[in-house]
């Protein structure tokens, strides 16, 4: 007999786990049942305690798990940027790191310490962009400052922007309304300043800006040895008088000194404006699952979607195991529509488990159709559905970052 067909003889998908027929994708997620990504199921668990889990209620969680916040300022993306209009062939990522870290160290930015000065960086795929990655989003906001601004010692000049799937935490803050705290609040409202004349006094800054509205914060970005200003300023309103529009225009028509201002949103995802009004927990997680509502933008359908809860990290270091879930994911995913590519991030050779080399995309499967229209399909027709005794969970992910490495 011929073998002329290679198919899978124990196809890996649709089987539910014994005790977990019923459960829905998102109750069995937030129940706990999956304790990390990629977890096998639990085999010492009886019937009676399954349906114990899934039924308890939300005042018997532990107290350090309920409290912990997941809030878009703790996320990678909060913490990453992304370069554009250098030449990379000429000018290399380590002169741009440099001068970055150097900004950091030398200048007095609220909350930032010496300590958080250390960047990360490497090239997208197609070596036209570079990522940044800093040590928390503070530092992410503090550096978009330096967007636009000349290198005179590189002779050139930079573009700073977020990832495009970058939420900013709308958050409905108290403060001193006699007064105007020294202090960088991230949020919708936060806006930025560059181009102020070096030497530039906060009191003048303000006098300028009460023009616009009630002033919140702000915070001058100061050199560490002169205390003077470096150029750059961080503000927010507790009430304006005209628009955010007409705000950045008139402020980028002003003049200091001969200086000619430039005003931004500092944390705005200009493509997507991605937010969030309210506090998430694994208290409350389960509470916005699967439903809509305005505190939480939704996310915009693309072509390129994302599963997780598929595959052990054992999977990704066994070459067969690899292969086989590869191939069967990518025979599914086929039956919505013509799959452009299919990515399963993995350690490379030598890598030693549980060290710093461990990579949130690892155990993530992504997958980019051609048409977003089968993309949405795929996504809603996999999601829930069992896959090697594992709840299937997805979303969509930005063309954008997915193109340029941002996993």
């Amino acid at each position: 007999m011929t073998l002329t067909i290679k198919t899978q003889a124990d196809s890996a998908w649709d089987k539910t786990p014994k005790d977990y027929e019923g459960a829905s994708a998102a109750r069995a997620k937030a129940s706990g049942l999956f304790p990390v990504p990629g977890a096998t199921v639990k085999k010492t668990l009886d019937s009676a305690e399954v349906k114990r889990i899934l039924n308890k209620k939300k005042t018997n969680r532990a107290i350090s798990v309920a409290q912990t916040e997941l809030t878009p300022a703790r996320s990678r993306n909060s913490t990453r940027l992304i370069v554009s209009g250098v030449d990379f062939e000429k000018i290399s990522p380590q002169q741009i790191q440099k001068h970055f870290e150097g900004f950091i160290v030398s200048s007095i930015i609220p909350n930032v310490e010496y300590e958080d000065f250390n960047l990360n960086t490497y090239l997208t795929p197609d070596k036209t962009k570079l990522i940044v990655e800093t040590s928390k989003s503070l530092v992410a906001t503090a550096l978009t400052g330096l967007s636009d601004r000349t290198i005179p010692e590189l002779d050139v000049t930079p573009h700073i922007e977020r990832p495009h799937n970058y939420i900013v935490l709308d958050d409905q803050h108290e403060a001193d309304p006699n007064e105007i705290v020294d202090e960088i609040i991230e949020s919708p409202n936060l806006f930025g300043l560059q181009n102020i004349p070096f030497g530039t006094s906060r009191e003048q800054l303000i006098e300028v800006l009460s023009e616009f509205g009630d002033i919140e914060s702000l915070s001058v970005i100061l050199d560490k040895l002169s205390y003077e200003s470096k150029g750059i300023a961080f503000f927010e309103y507790r009430e304006l008088k005209v628009s955010p529009e007409e705000l950045i225009d008139s402020l980028s028509k002003k003049e200091i000194d001969s200086n000619n201002l430039s005003c931004y949103r500092a944390c705005q995802n200009i493509v997507n404006h991605y937010q969030q009004s309210v506090d998430i927990t694994a208290d409350t997680l389960f509470d916005f699952t699967d439903k809509k509502t305005d505190n939480i933008t939704r996310q915009k359908p693309g072509t390129v979607i994302q599963f997780l809860n598929c595959l052990s990290f054992d999977d990704l270091l066994n070459p067969t195991k690899y292969s086989s879930i590869y191939e069967s994911f990518k025979s599914e995913c086929s039956t919505f529509g013509e799959v452009q590519e299919l990515r399963i991030p993995k350690p490379e050779a030598g890598f030693k488990e549980h060290s710093d080399e461990m990579k949130p995309e690892y155990g993530k499967i992504y997958v980019k159709f051609s048409a977003s229209q089968d993309a949405s399909a795929c996504l809603y027709g996999l999601c829930g559905r069992m896959f090697t005794g594992r709840i299937v969970i997805g979303s969509y992910v930005d063309e954008f970052d997915f193109e340029n490495g941002l996993l």
